[in-house]
């Protein structure tokens, strides 16, 4: 099986991780531990200058590394991060682009879930499986809504929005962090 990469859209709430988006990470964490895949939690950054860094918070980045993300990728856009499409949606797709993730996954109760899980559902031409939750931490399988059992190991990307408090492992500190660059900046 071709193995690919775990992605987790990573809301912030002020200055810290979405507690939606943590738990969705630490699902993430048992399905990329079990298929031998790299979880990234991907976040999107405004970049006030055209060749701006990104300046994340290390009490961000060590959250991440906490809740068990192999690696982060932060998205630099220009335009304010807002959970919009019409704001977000380009410096998003560039993650997806990049990485090209078999599984992705929101926290349902994530400020941009309603509008960025199924856009990128549509975008990847992805089954998108809303108000999922994970059976047991070393279980892939996840129910929908309507009970119907959902292998994300089957051919195809699948987007899932996730529901419930799952407990983050505590990852390693040392993580890498990757930025995209904001369009227009030449690096």
């Amino acid at each position: 099986m071709n193995v690919g990469a775990v992605l987790v859209h990573i809301d912030l709430d002020g200055d810290r991780p979405h507690a939606a988006s943590v738990s969705a990470l630490a699902a993430g964490r048992a399905v990329a531990s079990s298929w031998g895949a790299t979880l990234y939690a991907a976040l999107l950054a405004h970049a006030s200058e055209p060749r701006g860094d990104a300046d994340i918070p290390g009490e961000i980045v060590t959250t991440l590394a906490h809740a068990g993300a192999d690696k982060i990728v932060v998205a630099m856009t220009d335009a304010p991060v807002a959970p919009t499409w019409g704001s977000s949606g380009a410096a998003w797709q560039r993650v997806f682009d990049q990485l090209r993730p078999r599984l992705v996954l929101f926290g349902e109760d994530a400020p941009s879930v309603s509008e960025l899980a199924p856009r990128t559902s549509a975008q990847l031409e992805a089954r998108l499986v809303q108000g999922a939750r994970a059976l047991d931490g070393d279980e892939i399988d996840l129910r929908d809504p309507d009970g119907a059992g959902v292998r994300v190991g089957d051919p195809g990307v699948t987007v899932v929005t996730i529901r419930g408090d799952h407990v983050a492992p505590r990852g390693d500190e040392d993580i890498d962090v990757v930025v995209l660059a904001a369009p227009g900046d030449p690096r």
